[in-house]
C-alpha cells in the first residue's frame, strides 16, 4: 500500500506518468497559463495529486514551467505589436514596465478646467464688470 502512496495518481487510481503526451500537455497548459486547478482537470486527478505529480516529477515541472515562461514571452510580444497600433496599450505598458504615470499632465491642466467653469467665469466677469459700471456711476459710455 505505501506503495501506491508514493506515485501521484488520477482520479480513475491510475498512476500519473511522465509521458511524452503528457509532458507536451503540460507544456501547453503552462503556456496558456493555466491554473493548477484546470491542469488537475487536464491530467484527470485531484488538485493534490496533480500539485504532487509537479512536485515530485522534475520533467513534468520542466515541461510546465517551461510552457510558462514561452507563454509570458509570446504574450509581452503580443502586447507589444499592439502597443504600436493602440495608445491605450502603449500607455498601459509605459505605466507597467518604464514606471510612467500621467501626473505631469494633470499637473499642467488651467485650475480652471471642469465642469461649470466657463459659467464661473462669466458669473465673475460679470460681476467685476457691474461693480466697476456702478464705480464709474454710469459715465463711461459717453
Amino acid at each position: 500500500m505505501a506503495e501506491a502512496k508514493s506515485s501521484p495518481v488520477g482520479i480513475d487510481g491510475v498512476p500519473l506518468v511522465a509521458d511524452a503526451d503528457t509532458l507536451e500537455m503540460l507544456e501547453t497548459c503552462g503556456a496558456a497559463q493555466c491554473s493548477m486547478q484546470e491542469v488537475a482537470a487536464i491530467l484527470g486527478a485531484r488538485l493534490g495529486e496533480a500539485k504532487r505529480f509537479l512536485k515530485l516529477g522534475a520533467q513534468p515541472r520542466a515541461a510546465f514551467e517551461r510552457g510558462r515562461a514561452n507563454g509570458l514571452k509570446d504574450l509581452r510580444e503580443a502586447q507589444i505589436a499592439l502597443a504600436e497600433k493602440s495608445v491605450p496599450m502603449a500607455t498601459l505598458l509605459g505605466r507597467l514596465y518604464l514606471g510612467q504615470s500621467e501626473q505631469r499632465e494633470q499637473d499642467e491642466r488651467p485650475k480652471s478646467a471642469g465642469h461649470g467653469s466657463v459659467d464661473r467665469l462669466k458669473r465673475e466677469l460679470s460681476g467685476i464688470i457691474a461693480e466697476a459700471t456702478a464705480a464709474e456711476g454710469g459715465e463711461g459710455d459717453r
